[in-house]
């Protein structure tokens, strides 16, 4: 199903701002990272451009919207004009990292 991936996505963002203050759980975001590079990895994802592009849209979406919705004190229109700049951002990287998970050596491709 194409909706599981995008929804693991989001769960996985919104568990990585625990590595952030106030909790600042260690490694949960490195543990965060490590499900993102699974879920593109994964072969339903992997071979579909579209899927890719979605997973990391709703990674970004729930770890930014989550991790800077302090920035909505100072300014709404900045923190959703940051959100939408970060999702935009991973959305091209989970795009680029379709095409380069199908190389040989990716793991260098994505570092």
């Amino acid at each position: 199903m194409r909706l599981v991936p995008s929804l693991l996505a989001l769960f996985l963002g919104a568990f990585a701002t625990l590595g952030f203050a106030p909790a600042r759980v260690p490694g949960a975001f490195f543990l965060a990272l490590i499900g993102l590079v699974f879920l593109l990895h994964h072969e339903s994802v992997k071979t579909r451009s579209k899927q890719s592009v979605l997973v990391s849209a709703a990674f970004a979406s729930s770890l930014f919207g989550i991790g800077t919705w302090w920035l909505n004190a100072v300014s709404p229109a900045a923190w959703a004009g940051l959100l939408l700049l970060n999702v935009v951002v991973f959305a091209v990287m989970g795009w680029a990292l379709s095409l380069t998970m199908m190389l040989r050596w990716w793991p260098l491709w994505f570092a």
